[in-house]
């Protein structure tokens, strides 16, 4: 899977079980452990605990800031991931992460996209800052 929305994340939009302008909405990185080669890429998955009872650490940011939604396009600011913040990761590479709905719990937080490509993806974890810069362009985040 490449950038982009997973069904249930579409679904929930839909049926308004997700509200971009008021829900939290984190992001998620997983990191796998050596042995493990797959990732988050399950584009049926509809919970984070679907995408994280492999072997591996999921790790959450704060919620998105500045978040707005105009003609169907999700943008938020830019999230930068602080030094220390993957401690104990050195030399684990990122490279992919989901948004979701985050409500306290891996079973009932809703996926809603996964990034696999982007500006400074992959990102070899060594302790410095990471910033996640959404994309500038017509969809920016996303468009419904």
């Amino acid at each position: 899977m490449s950038n982009g929305l997973y069904n249930f994340g579409r679904e929930g939009f839909l049926d308004g079980s997700i509200d971009w302008d008021t829900d939290d909405i984190d992001i998620g990185f997983y990191i796998p452990s050596i042995l493990y080669s797959g990732g988050i890429t399950e584009t049926n998955a509809k919970f984070v605990d679907e995408i994280t009872a492999v072997d591996g650490v999921f790790r959450l940011t704060t919620h998105l800031s500045g978040k707005t939604k105009i003609d169907g396009v999700a943008d938020a600011n830019d999230v930068t991931i602080p030094s220390g913040f993957f401690a104990g990761f050195d030399g684990f590479s990122l490279g992919e992460f989901v948004l979701m709905k985050w409500t306290g719990s891996g079973a009932s937080s809703r996926l809603i996209a996964h990034f696999d490509a982007g500006v400074g993806l992959p990102w070899v974890i060594n302790q410095g800052i990471f910033t996640i810069v959404w994309p500038d362009s017509s969809s920016k985040i996303f468009k419904l």
